[in-house]
């Protein structure tokens, strides 16, 4: 018998097919038109906070790493994701980086994976996983397992609340129908709750449909999260 929380529907979707597509369609129309948060606020948060040592927890198609502009050069990339479409694709996408690759299941612990890292990024993943926020919320219980104690924690995630319009209530209700979206009970504050029960140090910002944090877990001085950053050819 399969768990409740089974995080499979949720990223069973992405198929070589639907990823060639997903940086048009989701990072490019879907983020502008149905969320309100154009990728270039996300896209901010990857130049911010990817440290030298880093794991992307939910890789996507790698988007955010190609383009990103960290700090510090990227010495240890880790590619933590349960889609072996998306592991590959994205390994591939970022080769430079000579990721290493980890296929599990986010919501039990990262075993095997002995390292403890600078910065860790889950970006839309948590309106994909199965369950409410509470539930949702053993995901940062791994995450704090696996990063230093200088270390940041940041994200983003589609809640059900903020500047919704006709497309995106469209779509969260087909998304939650179909298995691809659970995030009926996800707001801000929900999410919120969940890091601020695990970290010293919380930054969060809602811009449309999307929360976007920032967690530590020792206190340090950081800039505010994005407002406006600056746009470039890139920018979705």
């Amino acid at each position: 018998m399969e768990s409740p929380l089974d995080p499979r529907p949720g990223q069973a979707i992405y198929t070589k097919l639907t990823l060639s597509l997903y940086d048009p369609l989701v990072l490019g129309l879907s983020n502008r038109i149905a969320w309100r948060c154009p990728s270039h606020y996300i896209q901010h948060l990857y130049d911010q906070y990817v440290s030298p040592s880093h794991l992307e927890i939910g890789v996507g198609t790698g988007y955010f790493l190609e383009y990103c502009v960290p700090r510090q050069p990227v010495n240890d990339l880790v590619l933590f994701d349960l889609n072996r479409h998306c592991l590959q694709q994205t390994a591939e996408r970022l080769q430079r980086f000579n990721p290493r690759i980890y296929r599990a299941n986010v919501l039990e612990p990262f075993q095997g994976l002995d390292t403890s890292f600078e910065s860790v990024g889950i970006n839309y993943v948590l309106h994909c996983l199965p369950g409410t926020p509470r539930q949702k919320g053993i995901v940062f219980d791994h995450i704090k397992t696996h990063l230093k104690d200088d270390g940041v924690c940041f994200g983003a995630t589609i809640v059900n609340q903020g500047a919704d319009n006709l497309f995106s209530k469209t779509l969260k209700s087909l998304y939650n129908r179909r298995g691809i979206f659970c995030n009926r009970d996800d707001t801000a504050e929900a999410i919120e709750s969940e890091l601020r029960q695990r970290f010293v140090e919380v930054e969060t910002r809602l811009i449309g449909t999307v929360f976007l944090f920032r967690a530590r877990k020792a206190a340090a001085q950081e800039n505010e999260l994005p407002q406006k950053p600056k746009r470039s050819s890139r920018s979705q």
